[in-house]
C-alpha cells in the first residue's frame, strides 16, 4: 500500500512538473513574441527619429541657402562670381525643396520598412539615412559659416 501511495505521489508530482514546464514554455513563447514586437517597434522608431533629424537638417540648409541668395541679391559685389553662386544656390534650394516635399513619403516608407523582420535591411537603410543626415549637417555648418562671413563682409561694405 505504501509503495502504491509512493508511486501515485511520484506520478502526481511528475504530472505537476510537466504542467508547470508546459506553462513556463508557453510564457517563454509569449515573452519572445513580445520581444520581437518591441524590437520591430524600436527599429521603426529609430528610423523615424533619424528621418526627422534629416528633415530638420534639410530645413536648416534650405533656410541658410535662401538667406544667402537674398544677401547676394542685395549685395552682389560680395563675391566675384555672384551670378554663378546664385545659380548654384537656387539649384541647391530646388533639390532641398524636393527633399522637403518627400518628407511624408519617407516617413511612410520608414514605417513600413522599419517594422519588418529583416534586421540587416533595416540597419542598411538606417545607415543610409544617417549618412545623408551627416552630409546635410556638414553642409549646414559649411553654408552657415560662409553666410556668416558674407554677412560680416556686407556689414563692412555697408558702413
Amino acid at each position: 500500500m505504501i509503495q502504491f501511495f509512493q508511486q501515485y505521489t511520484s506520478e502526481l508530482i511528475a504530472a505537476f512538473a510537466v504542467i508547470l514546464a508546459a506553462a513556463a514554455n508557453w510564457r517563454v513563447v509569449q515573452a519572445e513574441k513580445m520581444v520581437r514586437t518591441l524590437q520591430r517597434a524600436e527599429r521603426r522608431t529609430d528610423m523615424l527619429a533619424e528621418i526627422e533629424q534629416q528633415n530638420a537638417a534639410v530645413g536648416k540648409l534650405a533656410l541658410i541657402t535662401a538667406q544667402k541668395i537674398m544677401l547676394l541679391q542685395r549685395f552682389p559685389k560680395l563675391l566675384p562670381f555672384t551670378d554663378d553662386e546664385i545659380k548654384r544656390l537656387r539649384t541647391n534650394l530646388d533639390v532641398l525643396s524636393e527633399l522637403k516635399n518627400q518628407e511624408d513619403e519617407q516617413r511612410k516608407i520608414a514605417e513600413a520598412a522599419g517594422g519588418g523582420s529583416d534586421v540587416t535591411m533595416h540597419h542598411q537603410a538606417l545607415a543610409d539615412v544617417r549618412r545623408l543626415r551627416v552630409r546635410l549637417e556638414a553642409d549646414v555648418e559649411k553654408e552657415t559659416t560662409h553666410y556668416g562671413q558674407m554677412l560680416e563682409d556686407a556689414r563692412h561694405d555697408n558702413t
